[in-house]
């Protein structure tokens, strides 16, 4: 837009100079001085016209040579050429406004005068125009940078959603209250275990108490068969009926 805004401008200037130079040869030269007239009678505090006095002087028309429309339509012509060319070729204006510059009204030549300097304005207007040229031959580039934007504009979407990051929290108060939960067990578990340890302990001792007293019983157990079998063999082995027998027939 700024690019075209710019054309335009320039368009509009080069029209507006190619007016001036038509109406440069249509326009008496004494009307286009009466234009920059100073205005004496402004300086009185009466009207001068009431003491039969006139302060307006007539100007002879003056008709401009063909010499000079000649070297005016030439330079009407050169600036019908695109700004970039006139700021490159510059030397034909300039050549042909010295040929009449001395012979133009004041009003024309403050117009022209510029015309003759243009190559003044070559390497910001060529750089303008190098720079429009690229942004009009560049479709690839601006497709890449669309696609790009579309990326960079996805990425920031992404960025933006905190759903999965919402889940993901809630998961791990899920998981931590769990892992809360398994850890109490376990430390019950452990006191629990603990708790088992001392009773194995104590009926591993218990065990091994019982162990020493078999061992005990089974020692006293062999001393009291021993002594049995001593005492035993102390035993008359009979019954007492034939003995008595023996003793009646005695008798």
């Amino acid at each position: 837009i700024t690019a075209l805004t710019a054309r335009s401008r320039e368009d509009l200037r080069k029209r507006t100079l190619l007016n001036l130079l038509v109406l440069s040869l249509r326009i008496h030269p004494a009307r286009q001085m009466k234009l920059a007239t100073f205005d004496v009678a402004s300086l009185f505090n009466f009207d001068p016209s009431t003491i039969g006095e006139s302060l307006v002087t007539e100007s002879r028309p003056t008709t401009l040579t063909t010499d000079v429309t000649s070297n005016l339509k030439e330079i009407a012509k050169q600036l019908e050429a695109p700004i970039e060319k006139l700021v490159v070729a510059c030397d034909g204006i300039r050549t042909a406004l010295e040929r009449i510059i001395d012979v133009l009204p004041s009003s024309l030549k403050q117009v022209l005068q510029p015309t003759a300097h243009l190559g003044f304005l070559r390497e910001d207007v060529l750089a303008t125009a190098s720079r429009i040229a690229s942004r009009n031959n560049q479709p690839a580039l601006k497709d890449e940078i669309t696609k790009e934007c579309v990326a960079a504009n996805q990425f920031k979407a992404n960025l933006d959603d905190n759903s999965e990051e919402a889940r993901l929290k809630a998961s791990r108060q899920t998981l931590d209250a769990k892992r809360k939960k398994i850890t109490d067990e376990i430390k019950h578990l452990e006191e629990e275990l603990s708790q088992v340890d001392v009773a194995i302990l104590a009926n591993d001792a218990s065990m091994k108490m019982l162990a020493d007293n078999k061992q005990k019983l089974s020692i006293s157990l062999k001393a009291s068969i021993a002594r049995i079998r001593k005492l035993n063999k102390g035993l008359i082995i009979g019954s007492d009926e034939p003995d008595r027998q023996i003793i009646d027939s005695a008798d």
